[in-house]
């Protein structure tokens, strides 16, 4: 820019307060004619190079200032006008042109609309940036990073050659594309980055295919080939075969590996409900799988899903169930019963579980088991006992505060050979539907007695009601409920100052006989309400009887439409807390055990349904071969045809049962049938209208008693049966037999009933035959009917019984005498038997008159007269002295003690032979004297000798030898022969030579000699003619019986 050169004036040439009154102008004509200052004193404004200034300084040319330009107002330079009230810089004409050979620094530069501060380029008063390219092919170009804190709008294109940051520092920020992309959209490294995340994902995508596709998190829809497809349900998970645990388990394309970790991860997520959905597959698993609260494991198909277990975790239970949890659609089998730690059941509750919202849910699931040790014969191991159970319901397991301890079965099926399908214990309920059990030993098996409870001690406020009862250590739950016995708690009030006892709860009091529920426990105690009191003074607990508090939860199983199915037994409920109803049940082969041949004889259908010690079980089955039964008192048997029922009033109590269809109905209730015309009531049956006819196309029947309260036709026959048959019930009804009897007339009840009586009689009886008690009239012969019974023919008081030709097959008996008067003519008895005399044991003996009887105590016949004799040989009067004949030999008894015998051989045996105690042969014993006389002697008589020739005579042991060879043993005496006799004086018997025919035969005999006959047991004698009978002519033997029959023969004929 040129410089301008100025004048100066001195300072000298000026006041110091010049004062002008008029305008001061400078110029230098001789340069130019415009002036070169300009001070205006008129106006206040000052010009260079111009004399009209129109503002303060106005310079009309180029200004060089090296200092700060001050406008407290406005300036202009040029086109450019300063203005300091609205800090605006304008140009007059055209645009202004920034140059510089470095740079500009402004703390804003604004434009109308537009406004630059700092590193911001803004919209001046929230107006929009626009930013035109030049035309053509010109573009907006940013060569270096671009960072956008609002919105960027091109009309065109926008071409990024480096990085692009899209965003800001706060999570308000965001990006829309308004237009279409028509490139591809690629992440600069793969697998790296996401498209959304969690809380921020993408709504729809519409794409052609998605090849490749991994960990993709899609919570909303896709749509495939137009066909939208919901994924990321929430709480949905999936399990597949080919899945990993390390996924994201919510779509199945993404499914977890293993049904365990899928459970855990689920545990471990929000709260439910979840479904767990499980592809077709086979899964081997960890068991337990324990199912979360409000958890659904839901498998692909009944037959499209099995879960097994690990070989180490076989002995384990599958499923562990939680409250409001469920499986459903799948399969379990391999694993197996441990019966020491009592684990290895497909279902059973969670330990601590509490059910306080709805119950676990099995549906559409099979448990199919088999024992350790299988057979060709035993193909499911049968007999092993270590099959895996089913299922398992125990409360005792379950927190105390569940009010709910129940599991839900439907259309479950149970295959376990040889073990408990499902088992039912301590309170528990179970709801059993559509459900099948096959091969077990029990089917259903139920087991729980209630508890009593002693009360120690307790409190009642009588103003809420409230009781609380101290009964020790339980396992009651809130909910749950008990019984109360009448009169077992004894309280006493101040009413009377505690002075009496008062014993509750009385029969008229609410909860007398009746549940009441528990509101509260303690681990000792129980309180529930038992309603207030007219009473309201204080009441103390004194006393309670044993047992006087039952606990009322009940093991209640209700199963319906349900089946068992082989096996050993169906429904077995032991205990009096168990009740069961089952409804419309099949037993099948019940008893069977293992067999499949369905073979009818194995069935045992006691085995159906089996309840001990006070258990309940209620059903309605069908049985293999079609058999319907309503528990014991309504049995259909199709193999028989038969329909019967047994109830009474307590079975249908106050309902009814109705068959038939409205105006044509049979109504069945305790008391009564009603059908549309008559009811049968008690023993009456009456009709509700007109008269009743019986119209059978066969026999009507009536089986029982019958009362015609109105006369009875009967046009065919007429069969009456039963116990009593009453007919006419006046004295002057009377009954007319037209037609001939064609059958038997038999009383009801033996001898009760009379033909006639003894005003009237029958006028005869023609009869073929007459049997009265025992005695046959046939023709002209009485004869009794009974096996070797008498006939008896009596007359009354002085009468006689008089027969023309008296005559008697076997016996003539009387209570009383019975005698045969034949005056002085003789009474025979004829025959080629015997005669048999009265027989009685020894008390029964009367001891009178000339009798004679036998003792059948003694075996013995005997007679009296003053005194009793003894027959059959010789004894005394009271038998304890006697010879006994009857081991065919001499027995002599003396005072009850055998002394002495004389057998067969003629041996004579003595216990002892003695002589008044001085001389005595005992067995092979000599004894002599006492002990005062020691001394014993043989002495002759007069001029008698006693030789005893020792030189061929021995005495030894019991025996007198003569050792000389057919030398005899001579015993004499000195009188005349014919006076001679040898004395032997014993109790005993003498034993003389004996031996068989034989024998004897071969030696030689000597008259006189006496020998005992072996052969023919006959004492002989030899004579001249001879061997010959000792004891006479006649050639018998002599028994014991022929002596005891000769003994009765000649007292008889003796007297």
């Amino acid at each position: 820019m040129p410089v301008t050169n100025v004048g100066k004036i001195s300072g000298p040439l000026l006041k110091a307060n010049l004062t002008r009154n008029s305008d001061l102008t400078f110029d230098n004509t001789a340069v130019t004619s415009t002036p070169t200052l300009f001070i205006g004193h008129t106006n206040n404004k000052i010009g260079i190079r111009t004399d009209s200034p129109t503002r303060e300084l106005l310079v009309n040319g180029d200004t060089y200032i090296t200092g700060d330009v001050i406008a407290t107002n406005s300036a202009s330079f040029g086109n450019l006008t300063f203005d300091g009230p609205t800090n605006t810089v304008s140009a007059s004409i055209g645009s202004i042109s920034l140059n510089s050979g470095s740079s500009f620094t402004f703390n804003e530069l604004r434009t109308d609309n537009l406004s630059f501060t700092n590193s911001t380029i803004r919209g001046y008063a929230g107006d929009n940036i626009n930013i035109y390219p030049g035309p053509g092919t010109g573009i907006f170009n940013i060569p270096s990073d671009l960072k956008s804190y609002g919105n960027i709008h091109a009309t065109g294109d926008i071409s990024f050659d480096g990085n692009i940051f899209i965003g800001g520092d706060g999570a308000e920020d965001s990006l829309s594309f308004d237009g279409d992309i028509t490139s591809d959209l690629m992440p600069d490294q793969t697998s790296t980055f996401d498209l959304g995340e969690t809380g921020k994902r993408w709504g729809q995508m519409h794409m052609q295919s998605m090849p490749g596709l991994q960990d993709v998190i899609i919570d909303n829809t896709i749509s495939l080939a137009g066909v939208a497809v919901n994924l990321g349900i929430e709480n949905k998970w999936y399990v597949s075969t080919n899945g990993a645990d390390n996924l994201a388990g919510n779509h199945p394309n993404f499914a977890f590996g293993t049904i365990k970790h899928a459970l855990s991860y689920i545990q471990e997520s929000s709260a439910g409900p979840h479904e767990l959905h499980i592809l077709p597959g086979t899964y081997i698993e960890e068991f337990p799988l324990e199912v979360p609260e409000n958890v659904t494991v839901k498998g692909a198909g009944i037959r499209s899903v099995t879960i097994k277990p690990t070989v180490a975790g076989r002995f384990n239970d599958a499923f562990i169930l939680n409250n409001a949890s469920m499986v459903s659609d799948l399969s379990i089998t391999g694993f197996q019963y441990n019966s020491a730690t009592d684990v290895g059941y497909g279902f059973r509750f969670a330990q601590n579980a509490g059910i306080v919202s709805k119950s676990p849910y099995i549906q559409n699931v099979s448990v199919i088991t088999q024992g350790s040790n299988r057979t060709a014969s035993d193909p499911r191991g049968f007999a092993s006992g270590d099959a895996g159970k089913g299922a398992l319901l125990d409360s005792n397991v379950l927190d105390t505060a569940s009010p709910r301890t129940s599991m839900l079965f439907n259309g479950v099926t149970f295959i376990t050979p040889g073990v408990d399908a499902v088992t039912v214990k301590n309170g528990s309920r179970i709801e059993f539907i559509d459900c099948f059990t096959y091969f077990a030993n029990r089917g259903l098996y139920m087991q729980h007695s209630l508890n009593q409870y002693t009360p120690s001690a307790g409190t009642y406020d009588p103003v809420t009601g409230v009781m609380t009862l101290t009964v020790g250590n339980h396992s009651m739950r809130v909910g749950e409920s008990i019984t109360i016995a009448d009169n077992s708690l004894t309280f006493t009030c101040a009413m009377d100052g505690h002075s009496t006892d008062h014993t509750y709860p009385r029969s008229t009091d609410p909860y007398s006989g009746r549940k009441v529920k528990i509101t509260n426990t303690t681990a000792t105690s129980i309180t529930c309400n038992v309603g207030v009191s007219s009473n309201t003074t204080a009441h103390l607990f004194k006393s309670a009887s044993a047992n006087a508090v039952t606990e009322g939860t009940m093991n209640e199983a209700r199963v319906i439409a349900s089946a068992t199915i082989y096996g050993n037994q169906g429904v077995v409920a032991d205990g009096n807390g168990c009740l069961a109803y089952l409804i419309s049940h099949n037993f099948a082969y019940v008893g069977t055990g293992k067999d499949v041949e369905n073979d009818d004889y194995l069935v045992n259908q006691e085995n159906e349904v089996v309840t001990t010690n006070n258990a309940k079980v209620h059903f309605v089955s069908q049985d293999q071969d079609g058999d319907f039964r309503v528990g014991e008192n309504f049995i259909v048997d199709l193999g028989r045809g038969t329909t019967s029922i047994n109830v009474t009033d307590s079975d249908l109590g106050g309902s009814t049962l109705t068959v038939g269809t409205p105006g044509a109905t049979t109504i069945i209730d305790a008391t009564k049938i009603d059908v549309p015309n008559f009811r049968i009531s008690a023993n009456a049956i009456s009709t509700l209208e007109n008269g009743l006819t019986i119209n059978a196309s066969g026999k009507t029947v009536i089986d029982g008693n019958a009362t015609m309260m109105q006369n009875l036709n009967v046009t065919g026959d007429a069969t009456i049966s039963g116990s009593g048959i009453n007919i006419g019930d006046q004295p002057g009804d009377t009954v007319d037999f037209a037609q001939e009897l064609q059958n038997n007339l038999i009383p009801a009840q033996d001898n009760k009933h009379n033909l006639g009586s003894a005003s009237k009689n029958w006028k005869q009886a023609n009869l073929n035959k007459a049997i009265f008690d025992g005695i046959e009239i046939t023709n002209n012969v009485i004869r009794a009917t009974d096996s070797n019974s008498s006939v008896d023919l009596k007359a009354s008081g002085t009468g006689s019984v008089n027969l023309e030709n008296l005559s008697f097959n076997t016996q003539i008996q009387s209570a009383g005498d019975v005698g045969f008067g034949v005056g002085g003519n003789s009474l025979q008895f004829t025959g080629l038997s015997n005669i048999e005399v009265p027989a009685g044991t020894t008390a029964q003996d009367p001891a009178q008159g000339n009798a004679i009887r036998y003792d059948t105590d003694r075996q013995n016949f005997e007679a009296f007269s003053t005194g009793k004799i003894p027959f059959g040989g010789i004894r005394d009067g009271d038998y304890d002295t006697y010879i006994d004949l009857s081991n065919n030999q001499f027995d002599f008894i003396a005072g009850g003690t055998s002394v002495g015998t004389i057998d067969g051989s003629g041996n004579f045996v003595a216990n002892r032979l003695s002589s008044q105690d001085q001389f005595a042969i005992d067995n092979n014993q000599i004894t002599t004297g006492t002990a005062l006389n020691p001394e014993a002697s043989l002495q002759a008589n007069g001029n008698g000798k006693i030789f005893m020739d020792t030189s061929n005579f021995e005495v030894f042991g019991g025996t007198f030898l003569n050792t000389v060879t057919n030398s005899d043993f001579v015993l004499t005496g000195t009188a005349p022969k014919a006076n001679r006799y040898i004395h032997f004086d014993t109790t005993q018997a003498y034993r003389g030579h004996y031996g068989t025919e034989a024998e004897r035969d071969a030696r030689t005999p000597r008259a006189g000699e006496l020998f005992w006959n072996q052969d023919s047991s006959t004492l002989e004698v030899y004579t001249a003619n001879g061997w010959k009978s000792a004891t006479g002519l006649q050639e018998i033997t002599v028994t014991e019986q022929f002596a005891q029959d000769l003994n009765v023969l000649y007292n008889l004929i003796l007297n």
